[in-house]
């Protein structure tokens, strides 16, 4: 017989697949080891909210009321500890939400980032799909937009396949940051 056990043990290295509990009761899981330090993806949606208020995409993740919701929410679901050692993404930032291509292994050609590596957990299609707090499963958003639409941003639909929305849809934020080990 087959058996996956699960373990709780001290430790100050991170591999890919560990959980860590956050604040509120939210996890955490490692998604990718990398020089700057552990990805760490939560397993639940943190809201539902739209990507902007208004039906457009201009500016991209960096100029979406997500982003802003985001860097002004972190408390909500990171533990005063663990903020420092949060490192910080290419733009500064210490959230962000997935790119598409993190996500699903076929990026469709109208997605904004072609190049991104899907982590080694989102292989298994059952990981691209999360849960709010009240059970619900949903779609959510990824931070591509739809480069073939004004108003449009990518996300991993409910089926865990890649798709796209309205800008001003309300879908499942699941925040990305990285530990530094």
């Amino acid at each position: 017989m087959k058996v996956l056990r699960r373990m709780e043990t001290e430790t100050n290295t991170l591999e890919v697949g560990d959980v860590i509990e956050l604040k509120n009761g939210y996890t955490a899981t490692c998604q990718k080891i990398m020089e700057a330090g552990a990805l760490m993806l939560l397993d639940q949606y943190v809201d539902e909210r739209p990507m902007n208020e208004e039906r457009s995409n201009r500016g991209g993740w960096e100029s979406s009321d997500l982003r802003a919701f985001l860097l002004n929410n972190l408390d909500e679901f990171i533990p005063e500890y663990l903020f420092e050692h949060l490192g910080r993404f290419e733009n500064g930032d210490n959230v962000r939400i997935p790119m598409l291509g993190e996500m699903v292994d076929d990026v469709p050609s109208w997605a904004e980032h072609q190049d991104a590596e899907q982590w080694p957990l989102m292989k298994d299609g059952r990981n691209r799909i999360a849960f709010h707090k009240d059970g619900r499963w949903d779609w959510c958003w990824c931070m591509d937009k739809d480069t073939g639409s004004a108003a449009r941003f990518c996300n991993v639909d409910d089926d865990g396949y890649a798709y796209y929305d309205s800008a001003s849809a309300s879908g499942g934020v699941r925040p990305a940051f990285l530990i530094i080990q």
